[in-house]
């Protein structure tokens, strides 16, 4: 396996290991998408840093196909609408009338019709499983991905939310984006914020969808070495970060800084200091429940559930997200409901809420004391007081 920037051969020596996985984060019918045993598809999780560049990513990858078997994304979180809500300002402020503008990845189309509304022309998506269930028709819609287009006309403005880290292969993306922008047209996206999950350990830190998880250091290299140059860089509470970079044409190519390999080898290795505590913690918390409920039909909860000894005692997995509700998280047999099942809950004092959620805690922390303020909830500040 190469490099997804630099090319360069990554090795056999991953600084995290997970060991088998779920290849989706998904929540299906349990039936579903299974291999020739009647069994989840499972790839082996590991996170690498690449030795020449310092990009920190995973070693292998899961097929395509089965970790986006489905849409299964609902932006239901304050967090999430508040993002979409800045990064489409950090967008609009951008635009003039009649530039030809280009998103990269739609998804559910709330961002692309937030900057309709706001006084877009028209937008051209390009998206191979798309949402289209908002259409619109001042969206043209390109059902494919990005590198497989070919282009009939440059666009001013190309943009995306939270799919630069999704990227396989970073270096053919950024060339494929290079050649369609006009000069001094901008490449305006966001990413997680990857510098503060891992240091404020998020367990969503690292997921299967995520093949890459590039700082700040690395994104400002990898947009030089294609021509762009950053204008505006904004960090988005700890959530994320926007970045509009203008497209000049002038490629620099600099020297890798060896310093960024250190930075980054310090940063995962003290996230796995933590998550090797973190796994006596949360088994000794369990130990002692009755009932458990789980927050996050997603990546941060199959984590969860591979370091949990005791599983006996786990009643659902409980998410906002309706296109979830009692499907099954992929390669666990636990049912996925609705929060307000909450309401009536027996003796929540001799229950645990788990919610390991990164970024999302608090305000999901607070979303369920409203439905049961006798809730006994258990987050990540738990166990980082303890290791303070």
């Amino acid at each position: 396996m190469n490099c997804r920037y630099c090319q360069k051969r990554l090795g056999n020596n991953p600084v995290l290991e997970y060991g088998i996985f779920p290849m989706t984060p998904n929540a299906i019918e349990n039936d579903l998408l299974r291999d020739q045993n009647g069994n989840a598809h499972t790839y082996e999780f590991t996170i690498i840093i690449c030795s020449k560049c310092g990009l920190i990513q995973q070693l292998n990858q899961p097929n395509p196909d089965i970790l986006y078997f489905r849409f299964k994304n609902e932006t239901t979180g304050k967090k999430w609408k508040q993002h979409f809500q800045e990064f489409s300002e950090f967008i609009f402020k951008n635009y003039c009338a009649n530039q030809s503008i280009l998103e990269i990845g739609a998804g559910d189309l709330q961002l692309t019709n937030m900057l309709i509304e706001k006084g877009m022309d028209s937008i051209t998506v390009v998206e191979k499983n798309i949402d289209a269930k908002h259409y619109n028709p001042k969206i043209l819609f390109i059902f494919s991905y990005l590198e497989e287009v070919n282009f009939v006309k440059k666009f001013d403005i190309v943009y995306s939310s939270h799919v630069f880290e999704h990227v396989s292969n970073i270096s053919i993306h950024l060339q494929k984006i290079s050649t369609i922008l006009n000069i001094g047209g901008s490449f305006i996206f966001s990413l997680p914020n990857f510098e503060k999950w891992i240091e404020n350990f998020y367990l969503n830190s690292f997921n299967q969808e995520h093949v890459i998880y590039p700082l700040a250091k690395n994104i400002k290299m990898m947009l030089n070495h294609y021509g762009f140059h950053i204008k505006h860089l904004y960090e988005f509470e700890q959530h994320s970060l926007f970045i509009e970079a203008e497209y000049t044409g002038q490629k620099i190519f600099e020297c890798i800084d060896e310093s960024i390999y250190e930075t980054n080898l310090a940063l995962l290795n003290n996230f796995k200091d933590k998550l090797q505590k973190f796994e006596r913690f949360i088994n000794d918390k369990v130990m002692i429940c009755k009932q458990i409920y789980v927050f996050g039909a997603n990546s941060s909860t199959q984590l969860l559930l591979k370091k949990l000894k005791h599983k006996q005692n786990i009643i659902c997995i409980l998410d906002n997200a309706t296109i979830k509700e009692n499907k099954f998280l992929y390669g666990f047999d636990y049912v996925v409901k609705k929060p307000e099942i909450l309401q009536s809950i027996n003796n929540p004092e001799e229950s645990y809420i788990l919610i390991f959620t990164g970024t999302y805690m608090d305000e999901i922390k607070e979303q369920l004391l409203k439905i049961n303020k006798k809730l006994n909830i258990v987050t990540m500040n738990d166990f980082l007081n303890t290791i303070i």
